[in-house]
């Protein structure tokens, strides 16, 4: 049996409405689809959600590059004191540059936030598109193609 897997979203921007609630679920069935780890664990991660504005001083500041970027993952691997939980790490996704990548290719707000997130927990994995000959990529295209049912284009 793996581990379980525990997701927090904290919505921290106050610029665009948007609907995160597909983002555990989706998480969800790609840790159980075999990307789990095998201890005993639960396994936690927090989905942050930020303004430019924000993310452009994580990326300054953890990447040395000061400009805005779409996400950020910050692996931690800290075990809880009474050794029961493994913190896997942190996702932070900018939701104006969200929208903006969303509009330029014609898909919702709440499906590029699916596939921001997506990216990340996959660097929390250990994963790596740059060094990786494209197997990161691969993996979530795969993964993309079976979870993310959000639809395409916007309903208007």
């Amino acid at each position: 049996m793996s581990g379980l897997l525990e997701i927090e979203i904290l919505n921290r921007q106050r610029r665009a409405v948007v609907d995160s609630s597909g983002v555990g679920p989706l998480l969800q069935s790609a840790w159980n689809s075999g990307l789990a780890a095998a201890e005993r664990l639960t396994h936690t991660v927090t989905v942050c959600l930020v303004s430019d504005r924000k993310i452009r001083e994580l990326n300054s500041k953890y990447r040395d590059t000061d400009s805005a970027t779409d996400v950020l993952s910050f692996p931690d691997g800290e075990q809880s004191p009474d050794g029961e939980t493994l913190h896997l790490g942190d996702i932070v996704v900018s939701i104006q540059t969200a929208e903006r990548q969303a509009g330029d290719r014609g898909v919702t707000l709440e499906r590029e936030l699916l596939i921001l997130a997506l990216h990340g927990f996959l660097h929390l994995l250990g994963f790596d598109h740059e060094t990786d000959d494209g197997q990161m990529m691969a993996l979530q295209s795969r993964l993309e193609a079976k979870y993310v049912t959000t639809p395409i284009g916007d309903a208007t």
